[in-house]
């Protein structure tokens, strides 16, 4: 299914109605081009219940598991408000045609552990939230500052972990990409693309790894059109960053 027209969720789905599909190459359709590879691959292995195979690269047993309970937990992210208490089974009855696999999943999986509860607009879990993460730099200018160990929360955004790299690594936050890497990502970092996103959307969890990257001439001028933060946004971002420097 290479160099096609797919551009969206609700066709790809199809795939899934093929059972003995085990099989897809899924490039260069308009669908692809809109998240980075790693988090394609996740999505595809999670919506397409019999791939054993993806873009030439086999669907393991243990990638399967974790890319699943990845997709259930950004769901369940992704649906949060700050009035009630959010489940992915109160989420299946509106969600069955945007997520046809959701039901099946909770089956297999039940709620992602460590959700948050957002009543009264207050996490009720943060201290089993919070990750040990490694923070370290790729850039020529800083790759010597040495490795930092730092717990950070699930629910701290992108934008808010760039700035504390800009701190410790003196490199302005409009020209970073940051990855994150462990042992689920196949040994290809996951860029971490959407600055208004916890790290927890991105599945980053203890023991794993961020790494910064200077965006070239091209991707800075690109990520300062397209992720232009407000200035609330801007401004919760650095409250959450100075926060965990403190």
């Amino acid at each position: 299914m290479d160099h096609n027209k797919i551009d969206s969720w609700s066709s790809f789905d199809a795939f899934n109605e093929f059972k003995s599909l085990d099989y897809l190459r899924f490039q260069h359709n308009p669908l692809s081009k809109k998240i980075s590879g790693n988090l394609m691959r996740q999505t595809a292995i999670s919506r397409v219940s019999n791939l054993r195979m993806y873009n030439g690269s086999e669907v393991r047993f243990y990638e399967r598991q974790d890319a699943e309970k990845l997709y259930v937990k950004r769901i369940l992210l992704e649906h949060q408000n700050e009035e009630t208490t959010v489940t992915i089974e109160s989420l299946i009855p509106k969600l069955r045609d945007e997520h046809p696999r959701l039901e099946e999943l909770f089956k297999k999986y039940g709620e992602p552990v460590g959700k948050v509860d957002k009543k009264n607009g207050k996490g009720n879990s943060m201290a089993s939230s919070m990750m040990k993460v490694a923070l370290m730099s790729n850039v020529p200018a800083s790759c010597t500052v040495p490795v930092k160990q730092m717990r950070v929360p699930e629910t701290m955004t992108v934008g808010a972990l760039k700035l504390i790299c800009q701190r410790r690594f003196k490199l302005d936050a409009s020209s970073q990409a940051l990855f994150y890497r462990d042992n689920t990502t196949q040994g290809h970092p996951l860029e971490l693309d959407d600055d208004t996103k916890g790290v927890g959307f991105y599945g980053v969890k203890s023991g794993g790894e961020i790494i910064m990257e200077e965006l070239n001439e091209e991707r800075r001028k690109m990520a300062e059109k397209e992720k232009q933060l407000s200035a609330e946004a801007a401004a919760v971002a650095a409250e959450e960053a100075q926060a965990i420097l403190l």
